[in-house]
């Protein structure tokens, strides 16, 4: 059995009738489990391999969000997660069968730490745009040794960063709505990049996938009585390449091959939608 007595404590201050600053602190937990079938416990070890810890977490934060002016609103948070026994799935090869399965395992301590910036600015009566900014920096802060298919030797992953975590994000979006006879036209495009990322705790770059961005646009017109939208629609408009959805590294029983599913590549649409 599992179990955790947790909290959450949180104050806010109005620093104006239009905006308010606050602070969150809670801790939160994830129960632990069991591992089935070749996962079970080696008698050779002291370690009880067929049993998953709790994930214990303690999460700090503090923001601000409100309007700034008429026509400009923002919002802000910086956050700092401290994580211990942090359930992490890992690929794990069976020497004996030569097959990779997926193994939850615990790492010891782990600590996330960022900031994000959310913008609306509305700049005229029929244009906005708005923004978004985030940053995220995480480590393995103690000793986790985890076996590397790749080279089939066993790792201490301390002081890399987790996997699927990129570092910076960020997008800008603008919206143009024109009257027009009978209705509205609503004109928006969208352009958001992801920074580089690590696909396993190792940080490797034969496992990493690179930075990229994706612009997207869409033109609407809905009718007077709101009754139906008709749109055209562009996704990647740049055509970028990347595998992002899906990327991996076989192990070197296999050849070390790569493998992964790209992003969808540059689509186009037309879309129609009835309100009831």
């Amino acid at each position: 059995s599992w179990s955790s007595t947790d909290f959450r404590l949180n104050a806010s201050y109005k620093v104006s009738d239009a905006g308010l600053v606050y602070a969150t602190l809670s801790s939160g937990y994830k129960p632990g489990g069991f591992r089935l079938g070749g996962m079970q416990d080696d008698p050779d070890t002291p370690e009880n391999e067929s049993t998953v810890a709790n994930e214990q977490v303690k999460s700090y934060e503090v923001g601000f969000k409100g309007d700034l002016s008429d026509n400009f609103s923002l919002s802000t948070a910086l956050f700092f997660y401290d994580y211990e026994d942090m359930q992490v799935e890992l690929d794990i090869l069976d020497p004996n069968s030569g097959i990779v399965t997926s193994r939850l395992a615990n790492a010891p301590e782990v600590d996330i730490f960022g900031f994000e910036f959310e913008g609306v600015w509305a700049v005229t009566d029929r244009l906005s745009l708005l923004g978004n900014y985030s940053y995220l920096s995480s480590e393995y802060e103690a000793d986790f040794f985890v076996s590397d298919n790749k080279s089939n030797e066993v790792r201490n992953v301390l002081g890399n960063e987790l996997n699927r975590t990129p570092n910076r994000k960020w997008s800008i979006s603008a919206i143009y709505r024109q009257p027009v006879a009978a209705g509205d036209l609503t004109v928006s495009s969208n352009y958001s990049w992801i920074d580089r990322q690590y696909v396993t705790v190792f940080n490797d770059a034969i496992e990493t996938v690179d930075s990229y961005g994706v612009l997207n646009g869409r033109v609407a017109w809905r009718p007077a009585n709101g009754l139906f939208e008709i749109a055209i629609y562009g996704q990647n408009l740049t055509d970028e390449l990347s595998y992002a959805n899906a990327y991996s590294v076989s192990a070197l029983v296999d050849g070390v091959r790569r493998t992964g599913n790209p992003i969808n590549p540059r689509t186009y649409g037309l879309e129609a939608v009835v309100f009831f």
